[in-house]
């Protein structure tokens, strides 16, 4: 973990960066409905249809999501190094925006301290593939800091235009875990 916070401080330290953070395999675990799971590949709906996406986000199994292991430790250290909190922090998740309600819910229940800053969402039926929809919600806010994400083709993509890519979970230290408030 410190590697990590080492290199994120620098990244952050710079006037103008953002530090950006993926929901689904980055804060929450869909442990409880990666049985539905449209496609081996969470990274790219092509060919998935609507109700089969419909099925594994459905809300009352997104709210029982837990955190994954070591990441509001890890965020909590991170967010030392940012001065800005509200104006340059961002949520990004390429869920549809149709869940915006109860992901918001979880995220103030389980990552509260992350408030306020922005959720940028998926809008319903755009089918891209997730790396095309994050970065097209994320330019609009900046263009350099650090990219906190499981995906690796996302934080190749966040590097190529200057982002630091911190991987999520092997940026966390699993024994340094906080619990999350949500029952199971």
């Amino acid at each position: 973990m410190r590697d990590a916070l080492a290199q994120a401080k620098r990244a952050l330290s710079r006037q103008g960066a953002l530090l950006v953070i993926d929901v689904d395999g980055t804060l929450a675990d869909d442990v409880g409905r990666r049985h539905l799971r449209p496609v081996p590949e969470p990274h790219c709906l092509g060919g998935v249809s609507a109700e089969q996406i419909d099925r594994y986000m459905a809300p009352e199994l997104v709210a029982l999501d837990a955190c994954v292991r070591g990441a509001q430790r890890f965020l909590v250290s991170l967010l030392r190094y940012l001065p800005l909190r509200g104006r340059n922090l961002a949520v990004v998740t390429a869920r549809w925006d149709t869940l915006r309600s109860i992901t918001e819910l979880w995220l103030a229940a389980n990552y509260g301290f992350l408030r306020p800053c922005p959720l940028l969402m998926r809008r319903w039926g755009d089918s891209r593939p997730s790396v095309d929809v994050k970065l097209e919600l994320v330019l609009e806010r900046g263009t350099h800091g650090v990219w906190l994400d499981d995906d690796p083709r996302m934080l190749a993509a966040a590097e190529q235009i200057g982002f630091v890519p911190l991987k999520a979970p092997e940026a966390y230290t699993p024994s340094e875990e906080v619990q999350c408030s949500t029952e199971r």
